[in-house]
């Protein structure tokens, strides 16, 4: 078993590897939904299903370590223009 803290971290490693492999522009955020992480690069968003597997001894407990994390991209659409709107009036507030 994995401590819950670093679940997060190891759930945004994930989301960030299965992400760079079908997004061309460079990540803009990262936002972990339950089982789903939503990225956002440029004027696209990616939708990244995570998966976990562990292992078990012959009486069905975990065994400590065995934790594993793992994600796939389940669809990639254009990021709505309202979005990149509201993102592009954040970026010149703060100049």
């Amino acid at each position: 078993m994995i401590a819950p803290r670093y679940v997060s971290v190891t759930l945004l490693h994930a989301a960030i590897n299965a992400a760079v492999d079908v997004l061309d522009d460079p990540i803009d955020s990262v936002a972990l939904r339950g089982e789903h992480a939503v990225v956002t690069a440029g004027s696209r968003t990616a939708l990244i299903r995570f998966h976990h597997s562990a292992s078990h001894d012959e009486n069905g407990v975990q065994l400590l370590g065995s934790d594993s994390w793992s994600a796939s991209v389940e669809s990639v659409s254009a990021t709505p223009v309202s979005r990149l709107v509201r993102l592009w009036r954040a970026v010149t507030r703060q100049r």
